[in-house]
């Protein structure tokens, strides 16, 4: 009961640290039970002897860790019970939030409502990515797979083109977002500074790409004109400048002030 008191105190820093570690500990742990009781308790397709010993065991031990998981739990229940108990005896005299309106209730269901709308096609789609997929195709499985198997998975993975167009993506997320970051800065830092000439030819000339543009078609021919259709750099060279980002580099670079850069310039440092 000490150690209770002493972490329902609200002056006590370490407890949010201990309260998040013992949630993503209960939280890991009540997941993965779940996950292994079920596994183990399941026809998979394609399983093996060893497979199911091995599902068997590892069940066994997240049951175990279940116990100080669930300790944990009521651990925290009783804290967070105290602490509200010493928060209501500062702020109980209030008449705010002592009324359930309405408005409220209809609103939290309408909330929980729509969470569960946006939870279970993720749910659902990740039952049939765990169903055999001939059981599958006859339909039924909502919720949970009924022929579990990793046969999908297996064969996603076994395909080269898979990790291609993945490091694919990573290259132009990469590179794509360095270069251009390179690109528009250097823009807008020149069109931040006043002595630049014809600055505001250059401005009207970028601000009329933004509402004007060529269309598709044309985009298409200029890009295999110029060789980059059917390449990697297809990615990486037209997204080099972007009007809007370089407006918004821009504005960064006029906050900093004039004083800043004329000692820059006096203690020798360029553009």
């Amino acid at each position: 009961m000490k150690i209770i008191d002493k972490f329902a105190n609200p002056e006590n820093i370490v407890y949010p640290v201990v309260k998040q570690v013992l949630k993503i500990f209960i939280t890991v742990i009540f997941i993965a039970f779940t996950v292994f009781m079920y596994l183990s308790n399941i026809h998979i397709d394609e399983g093996t002897d060893v497979m199911y010993k091995t599902l068997d065991v590892i069940a066994i031990v997240f049951s175990v860790l279940m116990v100080p998981a669930v300790l944990a739990l009521v651990f925290l229940i009783i804290v967070e019970v105290k602490l509200k108990k010493e928060h209501y005896k500062k702020f109980n005299k209030t008449k705010l939030n002592k009324h359930i309106y309405v408005f409220d209730v209809v609103n939290i269901t309408l909330m929980a409502l729509f969470c569960v709308c946006c939870v279970y096609p993720i749910i659902y789609v990740l039952a049939g990515s765990f169903n055999q997929g001939a059981d599958y195709a006859v339909g039924g499985v909502y919720l949970l797979p009924r022929l579990f198997t990793f046969e999908n998975y297996k064969i996603v993975i076994e395909d080269m083109s898979l990790w291609s167009s993945y490091l694919v993506t990573i290259g132009r997320t990469v590179l794509g977002t360095l270069t251009a970051l390179i690109f528009t800065s250097i823009v807008a830092y020149a069109m931040s500074r006043p002595n630049l000439k014809f600055k505001a030819a250059f401005y009207w000339i970028n601000i009329f790409t933004m509402f004007f543009g060529g269309g598709l078609i044309p985009y298409f021919l200029i890009i295999k004109s110029i060789g980059l259709f059917d390449s990697f750099w297809v990615y990486i060279i037209p997204g080099l400048y972007s009007v809007y980002n370089m407006i918004v580099i821009q504005s960064g670079f006029k906050a900093i002030s004039n004083d800043i850069h004329d000692s820059a310039t006096i203690d020798g440092a360029g553009e």
